[in-house]
């Protein structure tokens, strides 16, 4: 069986003559890996753009995580700052069925007026989007992977 990044994966054809690959990993075991589509992939990639951005003002302006954190989530523990603030900076907060997802858009207004800059400054571009996801615009408002 095949090994990538540390998961086992395996692909097969189901009997809608479909591609599909399975990857076990540590805490879930077997799952079939969704194709999340030209959409799914570009909010991926959106998430993990505006985690760049904010890191890179965050640290131009000699932040620390806790000093943003502490402005961001009052109350929090050292700790849970941390580890949300690093969560948004690397888009790597998962749901329960293991996908991930950004930042919600209050969190990015409250992370903007802490650092100082515009909510829009925050936000990549169309084209950054779709460099970053591998998404190219087929027709035309047709969007493939």
């Amino acid at each position: 069986m095949p090994r990538h990044n540390g998961v086992n994966a395996v692909t097969f054809e189901n009997s809608f003559g479909e591609e599909k690959t399975l990857r076990k990993t540590e805490r879930r075991g077997w799952q079939v890996q969704q194709d999340i589509g030209p959409i799914g992939a570009m909010g991926r990639s959106t998430g993990r753009l505006i985690g760049e951005k904010i890191r890179k003002i965050r640290t131009e302006k000699g932040m620390t995580m806790r000093e943003l954190g502490i402005q961001v989530l009052p109350g929090y523990s050292d700790y849970a700052i941390k580890v949300r603030i690093q969560e948004i900076e690397t888009a790597s907060k998962y749901r329960k069925d293991g996908q991930t997802y950004g930042i919600r858009i209050g969190t990015l207004y409250a992370i903007a007026f802490a650092l100082g800059v515009t909510p829009s400054s925050l936000l990549p571009s169309m084209e950054e989007v779709m460099k970053e996801s591998g998404v190219k615009l087929a027709a035309k408002d047709q969007l493939i992977v």
